[in-house]
């Protein structure tokens, strides 16, 4: 088929000659086929040393775990059992392994062979071991850290160790990798001062250690429960405080500073917060070193967005834009890939977070965007870009009322003139979407036609549905069957909202259930909840008899801490009513200028709070306030 081409008829005459007559194979393969024969005939050896064993303990437990041989045995089965288990959630303990191949029994016998041999020892610690020793430890010493999980699974386990005993644990503790064993939140409680003294002492040393940069003690703590955070919190907060006092930009390029400051942010309280969000706040101001923006910038955009672009804007000001500014290094370091940051805290106000894109289309021009070929290595350049195409795309997704005049605005930038017509296009369609954003299934539509409701599967319908059930109370008060009169001579507030609830209940025709006095997490009772029978969302109603003597700050006190500060901080319970009910002509002083205020006019005054309250609660967010009117009809009035 070649012989017309001599090219190709001579490629064709090299390959078979390939075939034919080969070459000696490269040296990689063989030594690849040599490592391949060693690892084949180690493989060999293990396992017939492994049949041995078996048949031993098996045939001889009692010989096996005598005085004289049950180091040795323990050993053994330890290695074996480490190099089976794939789950390392319990660092070699693996008792699904020992009862795999022997039985419940020996894993029981093995258990307290483990736990008597890490008594035995007494691991030393990193700071203890010579500098060259300190990333090495005896492998027998995993053994022990195994024999302590075996032994953790008690549940009472922790109170029956004694201070030795519980000194020794905290230094297998130091030996686990990439975090602290679980169980040491329990020697922690009955023995708080053994691991403050061990592996805070620990800790220090190793924060305190000016040439180190990374503190994988700190690490293994952020990574901890939080009754264990909380147990070093002093230490690494003191710490923190002390580094940041000093008047040295360098120490922010050690990664613990960074990692301390975010476990006192995580897990610290509210003076913690303030402490890290005025340092930074201070450490901005004037001409701060190069160094120190994008350490503290990162901080504020987790703890303050809108203070974060307000710096971000000011020091961006005197800065040109260039391909590689100082303003293209900060937008790489804060959301470029690997930095963690969570966008929706700048979702919550789109006018924030449009700053923030023109911020980034003025810096980062697409003109000076790099354009590679082939395998690269990305660098702060590339990290920007993708950080300004993220955050645009996180800005024409936004929803909610004011979403379309923000993306119009965005589309009238010049920054974004040569795809202005794709951002106008993408703004339809997710306006298209919020409009239609019910999408009901078979069995809903169903249901819809049965019993003309259905229920609600994100935050809006949730709010709708409680919004019209609101209205069917107060058009039940009209009808003639009304429970007004009965409802009025009631002044407990438990007897009115069981009432009420009742009502909810026939009304829910299989769209929510209602439930009465569930507690909350500290320990407070709401009045009523209506959970959706298709989702894990719930509306609250919190009710107030104005009879009760609540004066206008008792109500408006109820609205923000009571309602939203308590009942609706679970993100499954953003929507919410405080409902006032009247059964009398009563009136309210106005806090302000002391006039007298009717009914009317503070359910208005409120719900006019109650709307500012759920814009900071996210989108889809409702809160309002309506009243109960229960007093008697004024002739004339006929019912419905």
């Amino acid at each position: 088929m070649s012989s017309d081409n001599e090219v190709l008829e001579n490629r064709a005459k090299e390959y078979l000659n390939a075939v034919e007559n080969p070459g000696p194979p490269p040296a990689w393969q063989i030594e690849d086929e040599k490592r391949r024969e060693e690892s084949q005939r180690k493989h060999a050896k293990n396992l017939a040393s492994w049949k041995l064993f078996w048949r031993e303990l098996n045939n001889d437990p009692e010989s096996a775990f005598s005085e004289s041989r049950i180091d040795n045995t323990s050993w053994n089965l330890w290695r074996a059992m480490e190099k089976d288990a794939q789950d390392r959630s319990f660092s070699g303990w693996n008792p699904g392994f020992i009862e795999r191949v022997f039985d419940k029994g020996m894993a029981d016998r093995f258990r307290v062979a483990l736990a008597a041999a890490w008594r035995k020892d007494r691991p030393t610690l990193k700071s203890e071991r010579p500098a060259d020793q300190r990333n090495s430890y005896l492998m027998r010493w995993r053994m022990g850290l195994a024999g302590l999980y075996a032994e953790s699974e008690s549940a009472s386990w922790a109170s029956k160790l004694t201070t030795e005993e519980a000194d020794s644990a905290c230094r297998y503790a130091l030996l686990e990798m990439n975090r602290l064993p679980a169980w040491l939140e329990a020697v922690a409680q009955v023995h708080p001062a053994v691991v403050d003294a061990m592996i805070g002492n620990e800790l220090m040393d190793e924060l305190k250690n000016a040439e180190a940069k990374h503190s994988m003690l700190l690490q293994d703590i952020s990574h901890a429960s939080p009754a264990v955070i909380s147990f070093f919190l002093g230490r690494i907060r003191s710490w923190l405080k002390e580094s940041l006092a000093k008047e040295d930009a360098a120490i922010l390029d050690a990664d613990k500073v960074g990692r301390a400051a975010k476990i006192l942010i995580d897990h610290g309280d509210d003076q913690d917060i303030a402490y890290i969000q005025a340092t930074g706040i201070s450490k901005l101001q004037g001409a701060p070193e190069p160094s120190e923006i994008p350490f503290w910038m990162t901080i504020l955009a987790r703890l303050n967005p809108a203070v974060c672009i307000e710096e971000m804007e000011r020091l961006a000001g005197s800065i040109l834009p260039a391909q590689h500014s100082p303003v293209v290094d900060w937008f790489a370091s804060l959301f470029g890939h690997g930095s963690g940051l969570d966008l929706s805290k700048f979702e919550v106000s789109p006018q924030l977070l449009l700053r923030l894109v023109r911020l980034a289309n003025r810096h980062i021009r697409f003109e000076d965007d790099l354009h590679h070929e082939g395998v690269h290595s990305p660098g702060p350049r590339d990290h920007a870009q993708r950080a300004r195409s993220m955050l645009g795309s996180t800005l024409l997704g936004i929803k909610g009322p004011d979403a379309w005049d923000i993306k119009m605005q965005f589309a009238g930038d010049p920054e974004v003139a040569h795809y202005r017509d794709r951002v106008r296009a993408v703004a339809l369609e997710k306006l298209a979407e919020d409009w239609d954003a019910v999408v009901l299934s078979e069995a809903d539509i169903v249901q819809l036609e049965r019993e003309h409701d259905f229920s609600p599967t994100s935050r809006v319908e949730m709010a709708a549905l409680l919004d019209t059930r609101l209205a069917d109370i107060e058009d039940l008060l009209l009808q003639d069957a009304s429970p007004r009169e009965l409802w009025a001579t009631i002044r407990i507030e438990r007897l009115l909202r069981r009432a009420l609830a009742a009502e909810l209940q026939k009304m829910a025709r299989g769209a929510y259930s209602v439930n009465q006095e569930a507690v909350t997490g500290d320990e407070n009772e709401s009045d009523i909840r209506l959970a959706s029978t298709a989702a894990h969302l719930e509306a609250v109603v919190e009710l107030k008899i104005g009879e009760n003597g609540y004066s206008y700050s008792d109500l408006r006190d109820a609205l923000h801490t009571q309602l939203v500060g308590k009942y609706m901080a679970p993100e499954h319970r953003r929507v919410g009513c405080l409902l006032i009910s009247v059964a009398t002509d009563r009136y309210w002083k106005n806090p302000d200028t002391g006039d007298r205020m009717e009914l009317e006019k503070v359910i208005a005054r409120l719900d006019a709070e109650a709307k500012a309250l759920a814009a900071s609660l996210g989108y889809g967010a409702f809160v309002a306030v309506r009243g109960l009117d229960l007093r008697a009809r004024k002739p004339g009035v006929t019912s419905s």
